[in-house]
């Protein structure tokens, strides 16, 4: 058995860290609504022309990171999910876009927390 190099391993899930080496990209179709932007092109592809697509790709590298939605709040996000290695629900959702989805998580998820906290400090 022969290990590959990592330029075989190129997942294109929340990085584009070393993907311009990649000899394959791997990306997660399993992700809903294309889950980062070349997920997105792979979804839109039949319905482009080639020229397009090959702009559109090139754009997407040209970000620095994968991700649909990409502003000045979405750059701050990407960045500490980038530091901490994994992406939560609420960022990934507002990274892709679904900002409102995302707030309403956030604040369901905010909402539990405060729950649990005043439960304890009234004792149960």
């Amino acid at each position: 058995m022969k290990v590959l190099p990592s330029t075989f391993n190129a997942q294109l899930a929340k990085s584009w860290n070393r993907s311009s080496q990649a000899v394959v990209w791997h990306f997660y179709a399993s992700e809903r609504d294309g889950g980062n932007s070349f997920g997105h092109l792979v979804k839109v592809a039949n319905s482009l022309s080639l020229s397009r697509l090959r702009h559109l790709i090139l754009r997407a590298f040209a970000m620095p990171a994968p991700w649909l939605n990409f502003g000045w709040f979405a750059r701050r996000l990407a960045a500490r999910v980038d530091l901490r290695g994994t992406v939560r629900t609420e960022e990934r959702l507002w990274l892709n876009g679904r900002r409102k989805a995302a707030v309403r998580f956030a604040l369901g998820k905010a909402r539990q927390e405060l729950t649990k906290r005043l439960l304890r400090l009234n004792g149960r």
